[in-house]
């Protein structure tokens, strides 16, 4: 799978701001909060790369995950789902999929802002870990 830009501001976002730290059996990776760099840490998209699929770009439905919960969420759609609404909630993912329910193409210029909005969460969050700040920081989402 080819990342671009988009996939690599959004991979490091959703890392960063769960600080290396798996969502859902918590293992943290010291090398990861250290390095902002860590293989074994995965970013996980509840929806997939479809034509057309912005949802894929909603931080709001992105986890950080171990590569070992990572694999067992991604062959388990139920179990995924249900860890999705362990931490937004159902009502909150009802209305996101409905948001998200009919595919449609960003265009060139919606991709670029959201890829700035995106950097620019980053840069904060980044200060904020640079100042000391711990644990997950929450991020605004760019829909």
């Amino acid at each position: 799978m080819k990342r671009d830009k988009f996939d690599t501001v959004i991979s490091d976002l959703c890392r960063i701001r769960a600080d290396f730290t798996c969502q859902k059996c918590h293992y943290i990776s010291n090398d990861g909060q250290a390095t902002y760099k860590d293989a074994y840490m995965h970013v996980s998209h509840f929806n997939g790369r479809g034509n057309g699929n912005v949802s894929r770009y909603d931080t709001d439905l992105l986890t950080c995950l171990c590569a070992s919960c990572h694999n067992f969420i991604e062959t388990r759609p139920q179990s995924h789902t249900n860890f999705i609404i362990s931490i937004v909630g159902e009502a909150f993912l009802d209305r996101k999929s409905e948001a998200h329910h009919k595919p449609r193409k960003m265009t060139k210029a919606e991709k670029q802002e959201m890829y700035q909005h995106y950097r620019s969460e980053l840069k904060r969050i980044k200060e904020l870990r640079k100042n000391g700040e711990k644990g997950y920081i929450e991020t605004v989402s760019y829909f």
